[in-house]
């Protein structure tokens, strides 16, 4: 779980800076373990941070975040 919130507080997709996400991240991480389908995750994604910010980040960057997640959840699978 810790590299999940890594990941997403690394990312900084509309230039505010690590910090301003800390809602985001508890938010998409609320949906990660429910949603199986990439594009469905990264429309989530996509919309958590509009209502936030009033700003759209491009579906293909969501996508891209979508599946380093998927992959993170896939490893701590793994693991266990």
């Amino acid at each position: 779980m810790d590299k999940i919130i890594g990941l997403l507080k690394s990312w900084d997709p509309l230039g505010y800076g690590e910090a301003a996400y800390e809602t985001e991240v508890m938010e998409v991480i609320s949906y990660l373990y429910s949603m199986n389908d990439l594009k469905e995750l990264a429309s989530r994604i996509q919309e958590i941070y509009f209502q936030s910010f009033e700003q759209m980040i491009p579906i293909q960057e969501c996508i891209n975040m979508a599946g380093l997640l998927q992959e993170k959840v896939n490893e701590q699978s793994c693991e266990r």
